[in-house]
């Protein structure tokens, strides 16, 4: 079984390498880039879900140095834009911390309060 630091480390590695993917997919292929503009921010939540704080900021300035070093700064934007949104819908998904009361399911369809 695997030490915890090494699983935590390589999850971290393979997030940020998916986020960089992804990030590059939306700055450089026009066709693709609506779809995967909407997962931009999925590895990012994933692993601070999974992961302590210190870990996921970790994780988010390597993942904003990547996308610089990737698209310049066209893509920086984009990155700023999502890392934020991946932290919070992760760190809410790990306090279990909800804006409203609704499912995932109806939440795209209801009005919470």
């Amino acid at each position: 079984m695997p030490n915890q630091k090494t699983r935590q480390l390589t999850n971290g590695a393979m997030m940020t390498a998916l986020f960089a993917v992804l990030l590059a997919v939306s700055v450089y292929v026009p066709v693709l880039s609506l779809i995967s503009t909407l997962f931009l921010a999925l590895p990012i939540a994933w692993y601070s879900a999974k992961y302590p704080v210190k870990a996921s900021a970790l994780v988010a300035v390597v993942g904003a140095v990547l996308s610089f070093l990737i698209g310049g700064l066209l893509s920086l934007p984009l990155a700023l834009i999502h890392i934020p949104l991946g932290l919070v819908v992760g760190l809410s998904i790990q306090y279990k911390k909800a804006s409203c009361s609704c499912s995932w399911v109806r939440a795209s369809c209801c009005w919470c309060h």
